[in-house]
């Protein structure tokens, strides 16, 4: 239900743009990690500073 209801307000697009998805169906403790992996990835390829390259994506 929250899905549609999601996907009616335009998220879905937006979810396809994106450059990360977490999707947070697994234990916590996992979510975390890739969560972390993200971080630590996006401050080590632009520590902070705009990128316009959006080539450099990360595959978790």
């Amino acid at each position: 239900m929250r899905d549609l209801r999601e996907l009616k307000y335009g998220l879905g697009d937006l979810i396809a743009r994106a450059d990360y998805v977490l999707v947070n169906d697994e234990p916590i403790n996992e979510f975390k990690e890739k969560a972390q992996k993200v971080l630590t990835h996006l401050v080590t390829q632009y520590g902070g500073h705009e990128s316009g390259d959006s080539q450099d994506r990360l595959t978790l």
